[in-house]
Parts: C-alpha cells; structure tokens; sequence
C-alpha cells in the first residue's frame, strides 16, 4: 500500500503477472461488477446507496426481518431517490437463519448477473453496509460472513 500525500490517496499494487487474481481485486477495478449490499436502505439510507449507485456500483437492498412495510414505503424514500432502482431487493424472512440469507444473496446476485446476460459469477459482492439504524446489526453480521469490510458483530 502506497499513500500519496500529493492526492490524498492510497494505492495498491497488483501484479498483473499472477494468474491467481481474486474476483474482488476485478470488481473493485470495475464497480459495475462489484455489488454493494445495503440493510434496509430507508431515509438517509437510501440517500447513501443513490450516493454509492452514482459511483457506478449495483445496489441490491436487503430489508431485514423487523422492517415495517410502511419503513419501505415511499413515505419513507426521499424524494431525491425516488428513481433510485436496485439491482435487486431481498425480504429476511421470518424463518430464515443468518445461512439462509446469505445463501438466498448470493442465488440473487448469480440470478441478476444472467438475467443480464452476463455469466453468473460476474458480480461479487463488494461491501455490506447499513442504510438505516435498524439493520445495522444485520449488515455486521452479514459482512463478517461474506467476509467484506466489516465494523463486526462482536
């Protein structure tokens, strides 16, 4: 990791030689293809992932468990977001463990890939964040078990 004082930047270099690149290292290079998940987007939250979407990465929603339908009602959508599209939304359902969920992220993620006639593992999930105070506690344990950036459950 290099920090250059001059832009106010760290870089990582890549060797491009080595065959063995992981699939985020791509992603990351390419936002389009790096999918952020974003736990119960509602208010500001929503004003956040329309923030991440500009910058060109896929937003897919996760609404937790305890989320009211009025939370995800328009009511409670900016109207600076209300053209905000995600590349998919996921209801936690009442019956699902942590597993559950995750595998039901990654089925959707593989599902919206060739749905846009890309090869299912095209995206890979680049970040899990908190839209909202409600799903903060989800997003920590969903990104310690997909294993990005995480603030931790513990």
């Amino acid at each position: 990791m290099v920090y250059d004082k001059t832009k106010n930047i760290s870089t990582t270099s890549v060797n491009t030689n080595n065959n063995n690149i992981n699939n985020n290292c791509t992603t990351m290079m390419n936002p389009s293809r790096s999918v952020i998940l974003m736990v119960d987007p509602y208010s500001t939250g929503c004003m956040i992932a329309q923030e991440i979407s500009k910058r060109g990465y896929p937003i897919v929603a996760i609404w937790t468990k305890d989320i009211s339908p009025e939370m995800k009602s328009a009511t409670h959508i900016p109207i600076s977001c209300r053209d905000l599209r995600y590349l998919a939304q996921i209801d936690d359902l009442p019956e699902w463990t942590l597993s559950n969920l995750v595998d039901a992220i990654r089925a959707t993620v593989k599902s919206a890939a060739m749905r846009l006639g890309e090869p299912e593992d095209y995206f890979a999930v680049g970040g899990c964040m908190a839209g909202g105070e409600a799903g903060v506690d989800a997003a920590d344990r969903l990104s310690e078990r997909l294993g990005v950036t995480s603030n931790g459950a513990r």
